[in-house]
């Protein structure tokens, strides 16, 4: 990502990098154990401490069609200054899944470990749905 200005002085590049790993806990690899870590930096600075985003998720599978789903997400900076979220944003529902269509149900929750952003008007976190298409892959 490249920002321009007028004057090429004021230009700023930046990019993102990270690492992604799946584990099957099944044979048919139905259930899955997943994790990434994620990084920013910017080619103008000297890039002396690295914000990362954390996740880990798994997704277990009931029957062909229908799964639970867990992720937490949070973050940390490394180098020279180093710190860890005192927050994370915990994922979860069922996941209803045919050949190419997907539907998340679930919410997501804001946790944090001095509890100061507990929200008690929705103790079980945020309602949210996701609807996905894959046409990739299909004969």
């Amino acid at each position: 990502m490249t920002a321009i200005d007028n004057d090429a002085s004021d230009s700023v590049s930046a990019g993102l990098a990270g690492v992604v790993g799946s584990y099957c806990i099944d044979p048919q690899c139905r259930s899955i154990l997943n994790g990434s870590v994620n990084t920013g930096f910017s080619f103008e600075n000297d890039n002396s401490s690295w914000p990362l985003a954390l996740s880990v998720g798994w997704l277990q599978s009931l029957n062909d069609h229908i799964k639970l789903n867990f992720e937490l997400d949070t973050a940390a900076i490394v180098g020279d200054v180093n710190d860890v979220s005192e927050a994370a944003l915990a994922w979860y529902g069922i996941r209803f899944a045919s050949e190419s269509i997907g539907v998340d149900l679930g919410a997501v929750k804001l946790l944090c470990s001095n509890n100061d952003c507990d929200i008690d008007e929705l103790p079980f976190g945020i309602p949210w749905v996701s609807f996905t298409y894959r046409q990739l892959g299909r004969r």
